[in-house]
């Protein structure tokens, strides 16, 4: 059976409005609620019977208008949530000293030492374990065509796991993550189908298009 897999990244956040980062919490800005009714109503026209968002408040805020237009439950899982960053950093920009000297000793470890962590941050290693985790739940789920919302470092990170065809942290990985930049509330699509991935289309958000 050959299956459809949309990824929608949640709403402008209030953390992204203000340029810092932002724990499981926070909420949509006015900017990201509109986003999210802009995509809602996109996706009346995208076919699909099962809807996921991972248990972050931004991802619920935005999968919320999208069950009611497609009146489908959100099926909540964490597996689809976003890389957990030490929540100290919250609040902080990213090019705080702080937050840039952390994520360059995670980034300089990503291949020899993926297990590192700091405070209560989500090591390289346990990301890449949830990614395969979800790679999983998404071939095994009883649907053809499903819509997840997530995030973008967890889309960009499924996305390099596909490409790479590897669960194992790599330069390469970290390129790849690094490389792809997935805009609020833009649209991916994946295709499963006799056990291969394919990207077919990457971003898009032609639902903001006058």
């Amino acid at each position: 059976m050959e299956k459809r897999v949309y990824f929608v990244r949640h709403g402008q956040s209030v953390a992204n409005r203000d340029g810092v980062l932002g724990g499981k919490g926070t909420l949509l800005s006015e900017t990201g609620q509109e986003q999210a009714a802009r995509v809602a109503e996109r996706c009346e026209y995208i076919d699909f019977d099962t809807l996921i968002a991972s248990d972050f408040v931004r991802a619920q805020e935005t999968a919320a208008p999208i069950a009611a237009a497609k009146n489908l439950p959100i099926i909540t899982n964490p597996l689809f949530g976003e890389f957990f960053e030490a929540s100290e950093f919250n609040g902080l920009t990213e090019t705080d000293p702080a937050v840039v000297a952390y994520r360059q000793e995670r980034n300089d470890n990503v291949v020899n030492n993926p297990t590192w962590s700091y405070a209560d941050g989500e090591t390289v290693a346990a990301f890449m374990l949830r990614l395969e985790a979800a790679k999983r739940c998404l071939e095994e789920i009883e649907s053809s065509s499903v819509l997840v919302v997530s995030h973008a470092f967890f889309i960009q990170g499924f996305l390099s796991s596909i490409l790479l065809n590897s669960y194992v942290p790599s330069r390469e990985w970290l390129h790849a993550i690094q490389t792809f930049q997935h805009s609020n509330t833009g649209v991916s699509m994946l295709r499963y189908s006799e056990g291969k991935w394919s990207v077919v289309m990457f971003n898009d958000h032609a639902h903001f298009a006058e």
